[in-house]
């Protein structure tokens, strides 16, 4: 069961970072439920689902805005919004299980290895030429408080 519930909570932390509401607590807090439910397992393909379901959540919470303000303008609004989460959630779904093997193989503490992981991703995705992605739910969500990054 926490293999579903707690990503989903971690997710559900992540989108609601891509809000002003986000402050400098909560994208450090938004990954304690995945991290949870990752230090009980440490097998190959562990970290998969549970990074799927964390960005695709998150995303989802973060970009509900795709569906109204494209609804108007093409029936494809819900398919578009579902494949960016699909796309999101399998780089992300990679980034976390890169996250456990970092925990695995160096013994790196897991939250570190999320954190680099996770940044790591968000950079990637921030600077792929032609198709950059700017929403940066966790990091971006400091940008009102700098002191806290």
């Amino acid at each position: 069961m926490d293999r579903f519930v707690l990503p989903s909570a971690s997710g559900l932390l992540l989108g609601l970072t891509f809000t002003p509401l986000g402050g400098p607590v909560l994208p450090f807090l938004a990954f304690a439920p995945l991290g949870t439910a990752l230090g009980r397992r440490h097998g190959p393909g562990d970290g998969l689902v549970p990074g799927f379901i964390v960005a695709a959540v998150g995303h989802g919470v973060g970009l509900h805005w795709m569906i109204p303000a494209l609804s108007w303008r093409t029936p494809l609004a819900v398919p578009v919004w579902l494949l960016v989460l699909c796309l999101i959630g399998m780089v992300a779904a990679l980034a976390v299980e890169s996250a456990l093997r970092l925990h695995r193989r160096w013994r790196l503490p897991l939250p570190v290895g999320l954190g680099v992981t996770w940044v790591g991703l968000e950079w990637v995705a921030a600077h792929v030429p032609g198709v950059s992605y700017a929403w940066l739910n966790a990091g971006g969500s400091l940008a009102w408080w700098p002191w806290a990054a």
